[in-house]
């Protein structure tokens, strides 16, 4: 799984997430998460899911982390969100 995280002043905060959701892609994709939310908890971030799934107990630190900060996350599929995609796509407002 890949994970690409986008941020600059004027454009969105983005966080892509594809391919086999595994532990080392959502570490760093949870970095980022922080890492937005902590430089503006008001302005969106945007998570872009292309994924199979992968492991459950990998998925659910990652929504863990949706769920602790105070930015709105908005989620999108792209392709497809499976197994525990959907869980993750599910997780953005």
């Amino acid at each position: 799984m890949s994970s690409n995280t986008k941020k600059s002043n004027d454009e969105p905060r983005i966080i892509m997430l594809s391919g086999d959701i595994e532990e080392e892609n959502l570490a760093e994709a949870t970095r980022s998460l922080f890492t937005f939310a902590l430089s503006n908890e008001k302005e969106p971030i945007h998570i872009i899911i292309d994924s199979f799934g992968g492991q459950a107990y990998n998925m659910l630190g990652f929504y863990d982390a949706i769920q602790a900060i105070n930015a709105p996350v908005h989620t999108v599929c792209l392709s497809k969100a499976m197994s525990a995609g959907v869980l993750l796509f599910a997780a953005g407002k």
